[in-house]
């Protein structure tokens, strides 16, 4: 896990080590894709802003803080 100098960010560096996908060309559901998480406040806002400008095929995560 990495923090961005700020203290606001963070990216965590994960590596997929089985099954092996081998084909680059695999289909987004399939095991070993990488995909994007984000710590948001307001999924439903965030969700909007992504239809409105696509993801481009990267599977994104969101997790909102409950409480």
């Amino acid at each position: 896990m990495l923090r961005t100098p700020d203290g606001q960010g963070e990216i965590e560096l994960v590596k997929f080590h089985s099954p092996p996908t081998g084909d680059p060309h695999v289909a987004s559901n399939a095991p070993g894709l990488r995909h994007l998480s984000f710590l948001v406040e307001d999924i439903d806002a965030v969700v909007a802003g992504l239809q409105a400008r696509g993801t481009e095929g990267i599977i994104i995560e969101l997790a909102e803080k409950i409480g």
